[in-house]
């Protein structure tokens, strides 16, 4: 029969004989990579012959997260900053990526601390991109979700600025 739910882990009990249905739905922040155990193989439904105690494992791949940040600008008028924030009860390695308006990369890589937050002043950070106009790429690996934020000030004095928050891809339709 087809109907057992699972959350990470389950098991159900069935009289020997009987045929078993087992279908994989991943979530939004994972991708289903296949069977293994008790006879499935590929990512497709299986259906087991039950002639005993049988164990059938669905694997998953969390899928990384990625979050965009438009605009930027370094420079001796501008002070930019990126600020990650780790929310989770693990540690949280983070690949930033900046691009320039040449269309070249700069990439910075580290591991944010639980429950932790860094701020990159990226003219610090990234020598060169030191007076540039600057977007960047926020990567999660291993699909633990950030919060990515940007901040711009307007010279030394810091008498004006604005902040904007990542987003997780392209849209069509923004709500103001």
């Amino acid at each position: 029969p087809f109907g057992i739910t699972c959350g990470a882990t389950c098991s159900g009990r069935f009289v020997t004989g009987a045929s078993v249905g087992l279908t994989a739905i991943a979530d939004t922040a994972s991708t289903f990579t296949g069977w293994s155990g008790g006879g499935c193989s590929g990512t497709g439904s299986c259906l087991i012959n039950l002639a005993g105690n049988t164990s059938v494992t669905a694997n998953f791949e969390i899928l990384p997260r990625t979050y965009y940040l438009a605009e930027g600008a370094t420079g001796a008028f501008f002070d930019l900053d990126v600020v990650i924030a780790n929310p989770n009860d693990v540690d949280v390695p983070v690949e930033m990526t900046f691009l320039d308006a040449a269309g070249h990369t700069y990439p910075l890589n580290f591991t944010l601390a639980a429950k932790r937050s860094r701020t990159i002043a990226v003219e610090s950070e990234v020598p060169a991109l030191a007076s540039a106009d600057v977007s960047t790429i926020v990567r999660s690996p291993t699909g633990y979700p950030l919060v990515v934020e940007r901040s711009l000030f307007w010279d030394a004095s810091y008498y004006g600025g604005h902040t904007g928050s990542a987003v997780d891809g392209p849209q069509t339709t923004w709500y103001f």
